[in-house]
């Protein structure tokens, strides 16, 4: 036969959960228990501030996985950033159960959601649209290389420019003596086939003197060519020296920005943002923003239109039965403290007034008698 399970462990697991759900709100469960209806709105506010703790908790862990790739510092930072909103919301909660609540509390309370608000729901956008933050991303990085290869070029283009002008003077003075040459040597082979200025053909004295000056020019190109091919040489090296030096660092400069930080995504989301013509995707970030705000706020909003008068009563004559009992004792401490002064100084009149024939000594031990009598 079955043992079903009795009356008393159900309540008592239901009493361990209300305890719990009191605790978190910031309510005494000695005096709450006592309220019928208040325990009921207790432990509505005290759920709420624990969802609010665990989406905390999950916001700052999905947060923190988008600035490092360890898999534990994201899980210890959301779960401290959880435990630290439902620490804060208690005492607020608790502050406004005990008389007026402070402005300044529930103002800070209201800023820090707004900013959290604002900053948590970057990484949710990023989340929802990533294929669109991918390929935007993939075009900004595009556009950062391409500039940062053009703001080195600009760097560089003094030099390469002086460069590019002494390579062309040297080239042009050696192509005008290689054209020279070229003139020589066509008038020497026409004069050798007859169609020559004299007309006749052959290896005669006039072809002889057109070869002599073509020979000329030769050796003169040649001995140029010797004397500058060196220095066209050095001065393509260093405008080769100076390209490679660009291409290495636009390289560097690719590999170590080819990993889409969050940086880059926010960039990218900014972008996307900036080009939306219907303004859609920057109306949803503003409402998802007012969305967490909303949950960030949902156990103060709780507190709230939830009034607690008979909790709040019911601290306030503790405290007066705290105060009023602190005050008589310290009226007691007082008044016993007062009379004792006076006891001692009639005892100290008597003992400098004592009998002539009686000696110091006996008056000291009627002195100390007295004392330890009272």
């Amino acid at each position: 036969m079955e043992q079903g399970k009795s009356p008393n462990q159900g309540s008592g697991k239901k009493e361990s959960a209300n305890n719990i759900f009191w605790n978190l709100a910031g309510f005494k469960p000695e005096i709450i228990s006592k309220l019928r209806v208040e325990k009921y709105y207790a432990g509505i506010i005290g759920l709420l501030l624990l969802l609010v703790g665990i989406y905390a908790a999950m916001a700052w862990t999905f947060f923190f996985q988008t600035v490092t790739e360890n898999a534990y510092v994201p899980v210890i930072g959301g779960l401290f950033m959880g435990f630290f909103v439902i620490c804060f919301d208690r005492a607020l909660i608790a502050s406004m159960a005990t008389g007026k609540p402070k402005a300044f509390p529930l103002l800070f309370r209201v800023t820090l959601a707004l900013l959290l608000g604002v900053f948590l729901s970057q990484p949710m956008i990023l989340k929802f649209y990533q294929p669109e933050i991918k390929r935007e991303a993939n075009l900004l990085y595009l556009e950062d290389v391409q500039k940062r290869r053009e703001e080195l070029m600009k760097v560089h283009k003094p030099a390469l420019d002086d460069l590019a002008r002494q390579e062309e003077v040297l080239g042009k003075r050696l192509a005008d003596k290689e054209a020279l040459l070229v003139a020589a040597e066509k008038e020497f082979m026409s004069e050798m086939d007859g169609s020559g200025g004299t007309g006749k053909w052959g290896y005669n004295k006039v072809a002889k003197a057109k070869e002599k000056i073509a020979n000329r020019h030769r050796e003169e190109y040649d001995r140029m060519k010797a004397d500058l091919d060196p220095a066209i040489g050095r001065i393509r090296q260093s405008i080769d020296s100076i390209n490679a030096f660009v291409g290495s660092d636009v390289a560097t400069f690719r590999e170590n920005n080819e990993y889409f930080g969050t940086l880059m995504q926010v960039r990218a989301l900014e972008s996307l943002m900036a080009k939306d013509p219907t303004g859609s995707l920057r109306r949803r970030y503003y409402l998802l923003s007012f969305i967490l705000v909303l949950i960030e706020l949902s156990g103060l909003l709780a507190k709230v239109l939830f009034r607690t008068r008979s909790y709040s009563a019911q601290l306030d004559l503790i405290t007066e039965g705290e105060v009023k009992s602190a005050e008589d004792d310290l009226a007691l401490t007082r008044q016993f403290l007062d009379g004792e002064r006076e006891a001692n100084s009639e005892r100290i009149k008597s003992f400098g007034n004592g009998k002539a024939d009686t000696s110091t000594k006996d008056r000291t031990k009627d002195f100390s008698e007295s004392m330890l009598h009272h």
